[in-house]
């Protein structure tokens, strides 16, 4: 199995999860992770503790969220820093995002112990 293909499968488990539901009940669809370019050209990786809740994601249908997302990201407070930071084209050619925690969390609260252990 390739590291693509390794992905995808993480990827489907993560939106397939239903470990926790309190998170589930703020974000319909976990995010696994953002990279705008080849996996295999990233230089820089950053982990999160959890989406944030600047936007609302319970709009997003899953067959798009991705895309959304991305776009959301793109404009939150974490990614317009990180933008000014380190300029777009190096975080379109370079970054790989994630998080600890795939879901957001009710008022953004502090993670729980089982929480981070789940994901």
């Amino acid at each position: 199995m390739t590291k693509i293909e390794s992905l995808n499968k993480i990827t489907k488990e993560i939106i397939d999860c239903n470990k926790c539901t309190r998170l589930r009940q703020v974000t319909p669809y976990p995010m696994s992770y953002i990279c705008y370019n080849d996996l295999l050209k990233v230089k820089l990786f950053i982990i999160g503790r959890n989406p944030g809740l600047e936007n609302d994601h319970s709009k997003i249908k899953l067959e798009n969220f991705t895309d959304i997302y991305h776009k959301l990201w793109w404009e939150c407070k974490f990614g317009k820093y990180i933008r000014d930071e380190l300029g777009d084209n190096f975080i379109k050619e370079n970054m790989f995002f994630t998080n600890i925690c795939k879901c957001s969390s009710p008022n953004n609260s502090t993670l729980e112990f089982q929480e981070k252990e789940n994901c």
